[in-house]
Parts: C-alpha cells; structure tokens; sequence
C-alpha cells in the first residue's frame, strides 16, 4: 500500500535517528510536508539533509526540542502554534488489530505500518 501523503503536514518526532527517522523518510517519499522534532539542532539538519537526499522531497523544516523537558515541550508547542497554527497529521501507533479501512493486520511491535493502517 502507498498512501498519497501530498499536501499534509506531518510533525514526526525522534526524526534523528532509528524509527522517527525511518518514519520520516517513508513519509518524504509518499509526498508528506515534514516537521521533524530532533533534540538538537545538529542531528536535525543531519536528519533533514539525509532525508531530502534518499526521496527528492524539498518540504522538510525541523524543530529543537528535547522531550525528556515540559519546559521544552512547552515552548515547542507555542512556537509550533505561532509558525504553523493548527496541528499537522501525526503519526500514531494503534494497537494489534485489522484495520477497518484497509482490512490490514497491524502490529503494536511494527514501525511503519501503524501510520498507515
């Protein structure tokens, strides 16, 4: 299944590496327009270079944020509000069920498919 991600906004956090990265780039590939959360400023730009690199897609900012901080979270919420104004689509995970709109078995272990499902 490829889902058209073209014209949503997507923030995708832990973007900097393992599965938020991952997720990110899957989600460049489909189309999606990309916030990506990194705890530093560093490991996003790295993120986002990489990730425009693997799928040709331009749409991609980034915010620093550790999430480990309310304070942090607080003011990556306010900024967020005041760059972008509503929030974007957010990749959730489900738990292990079908789902009722693609008839898909979705695991609570997988890391891509959740999204999706």
């Amino acid at each position: 299944m490829n889902a058209d991600m073209r014209g949503k906004n997507v923030l995708v956090t832990g973007a900097g590496a393992g599965i938020g990265f991952a997720t990110a780039m899957e989600l460049a590939k489909r189309g999606a327009s990309l916030i990506l959360v990194c705890r530093t400023k560093e490991r996003a730009e790295k993120a986002r270079d990489e990730i425009v690199r693997g799928s040709g897609n331009r749409t991609i900012e980034f915010m620093v944020c550790d999430l480990a901080s309310q304070k942090q979270i607080r003011a990556l919420a306010a900024e967020f509000k005041s760059r972008f104004g509503k929030l974007p689509t957010r990749p959730s995970y489900r738990p292990a069920g079908r789902s009722r709109r693609t008839g898909l078995r979705c695991s609570s272990r997988s890391t891509i498919w959740p999204i999706f499902c």
